[in-house]
């Protein structure tokens, strides 16, 4: 990775890892839910890989309550669909 991609890479780690902990979760249990290791959610968040699958990272981006583009390039955070007034 050049020095660029590193720093994005780092900035991508820390999103992830601070929406993580605000929503008080906690690394085993959400990996296990999107359905990739320990290790790997961990490297995400340190930013040491930037390879990420699309399946799991589409899961993170849901479980962590955002959008997968706002996971990869930061901005305003979504917000969150309005409550359906309509009952099913």
């Amino acid at each position: 990775m050049d020095a660029e991609a590193e720093a994005l890479a780092r900035e991508r780690g820390e999103r992830i890892r601070t929406l993580r902990k605000a929503l008080g979760l906690k690394i085993p249990g959400l990996a296990k839910t999107i359905g990739c290791t320990k290790q790997l959610l961990s490297k995400w968040e340190k930013g040491e890989i930037e390879n990420y699958g699309a399946d799991a990272f589409v899961r993170l981006a849901l479980e962590l309550k955002t959008t997968p583009h706002h996971l990869l390039w930061g901005g305003k955070q979504p917000s969150p669909p309005p409550a359906s007034s309509n009952p099913h």
